[in-house]
């Protein structure tokens, strides 16, 4: 069967909680919030990963993912659905190495590229407190 998130049914997902929680607690401390921390806080990315990722050591990112590529895709989708709620700005950065990009994807999916690649913006550091204040009823 192929769950797939909609606009109607995103919130009911079990993903949904984890990905308010991780994009709170990043922005806790950060104005920026990365896909790639997202996928650590919820546990599907260690820290070792990232780094190696980084330092190239490996080739491409979702081969490190500790999840199947169905949950990480409804973690992509979620993480959009819920940074559209809260008004985050959407923010392009390319992530490079010795001046390559480095992949995410074998297979290059556009979607992957896309969701990746981008970095999503809080406007204030003091919004983001106001915006929280209530996301303790998602835990």
């Amino acid at each position: 069967m192929n769950y797939r998130v909609t606009l109607s049914n995103y919130k009911d997902d079990k993903y949904y909680p984890k990905v308010v929680r991780a994009v709170s607690e990043i922005l806790e401390h950060e104005r920026t919030v990365k896909t790639i921390n997202v996928f650590h806080n919820i546990g599907v990315l260690s820290e070792e990963n990232i780094k190696k990722w980084h330092s190239g050591q490996v080739s491409y990112l979702e081969s490190v993912i500790e999840c199947n590529l169905s949950k990480a895709n409804r973690i992509i989708a979620l993480l959009g659905f819920h940074s559209h709620d809260v008004n985050l700005e959407k923010s392009t950065n390319f992530v490079k190495r010795n001046g390559q990009y480095l992949r995410f994807t074998k297979s290059g999916i556009k979607k992957w590229k896309k969701a990746m690649l981008g970095n999503i913006v809080s406007s204030t550091k003091s919004a983001n407190k106001a915006r929280y204040s209530n996301a303790s009823s998602f835990y």
